[in-house]
């Protein structure tokens, strides 16, 4: 079973358990058909947080993949669906702006990136796509501000495609520019993610060593990417490394502030090392960004004795 069953052992009905056991297998289409069911009929609320939750990740899988594949009007009309039921999740809202580039919908694909710089202003991609689509669009001055903002917020972006992009503007080749500022997600970035979705296998499996041990790797590479320090911080957790785990998360939360699922898992973490009183300051702070979230929430309801 997933993560969050393993961990809160949720006692749920058949087509509930259909769902999951079809996202567990990846038929992500079955689940969201199962898990959209149990969200229009059960009465119970965190049943109906979880189905909502894993319908969101459902879609979200399934917009990767359909990205991935350069489907990308596929991948607009599953990435709308997660948005639609996580709308505070920025890497969505960025993943979703991507879509809408290929789509040639640059008036939707801007909304998106501002949607995801508005939750997390140090969103780097997102800024740089912001810079680009100026530059493209002949605010040559504002795109150049803003794709320098974002390699000031991740070194990794000012490689050579960076500084030949800048001597082609000054050149006045500004096609020739814009075609290489759009090349600037370097190979670190694609190689730190591969590594990090091997760590996501590992940890599927119950198998919280090598997901660490593939975390660090993918942080080595991209020690800014929130997203993983929150998984290795949840790997961790499993481990029993407390201190470590919540050290992880308050990086995460670092980077973004505003960054749910790595409050939820702090305070866990905190509720476990006995700070009651920091677990519940995360879990309320991350039920007012999310009040849906299935942990924060589930955890605000559990007496503060329960460990």
């Amino acid at each position: 079973m997933s993560f969050l069953e393993k961990w809160f052992g949720f006692d749920r009905d058949e087509l509930y358990d259909r769902g999951m056991r079809s996202f567990d297998q990846g038929q992500y289409e079955e689940a969201i058909v199962a898990l959209q069911a149990v969200t229009d009929r059960t009465h119970d609320p965190a049943t109906k947080r979880l189905s909502k939750f894993y319908t969101a990740e459902s879609y979200t899988h399934l917009g990767l993949r359909a990205l991935e594949q350069e489907n990308f009007d596929a991948a607009s009309t599953m990435l709308k669906h997660a948005v639609e039921i996580h709308p505070n999740f920025p890497d969505l809202h960025f993943n979703l702006a991507l879509a809408y580039r290929g789509c040639g919908r640059l008036d939707l694909h801007k909304i998106e990136l501002a949607e995801a710089v508005a939750i997390n202003p140090r969103y780097a991609r997102a800024v740089l796509f912001q810079g680009i689509v100026a530059y493209e669009e002949g605010d040559h001055e504002t795109g150049l501000e803003l794709i320098h903002h974002a390699v000031s917020l991740d070194a990794n972006l000012g490689g050579d495609r960076y500084k030949f992009g800048l001597k082609c503007h000054q050149d006045g080749e500004y096609d020739r520019a814009a075609s290489n500022f759009l090349a600037m997600e370097n190979r670190e970035a694609r190689d730190a993610n591969a590594i990090a979705k091997c760590g996501d296998k590992f940890s599927r499996e119950g198998l919280w060593t090598e997901a660490v041990q593939e975390y660090e790797k993918a942080l080595d590479l991209q020690p800014r990417y929130a997203d993983i320090r929150c998984k290795y911080g949840q790997a961790l957790l499993q481990l029993n490394e407390l201190d470590a785990a919540a050290n992880q998360f308050r990086m995460a939360l670092n980077i973004n502030s505003r960054y749910v699922d790595a409050l939820a898992y702090l305070g866990v973490t905190l509720r476990r090392q006995g700070d009651w009183q920091g677990a519940q300051s995360a879990f309320k702070e991350a039920v007012n960004l999310n009040p849906n979230h299935p942990i924060a929430s589930y955890e605000l309801d559990r007496p503060a004795q329960t460990a």
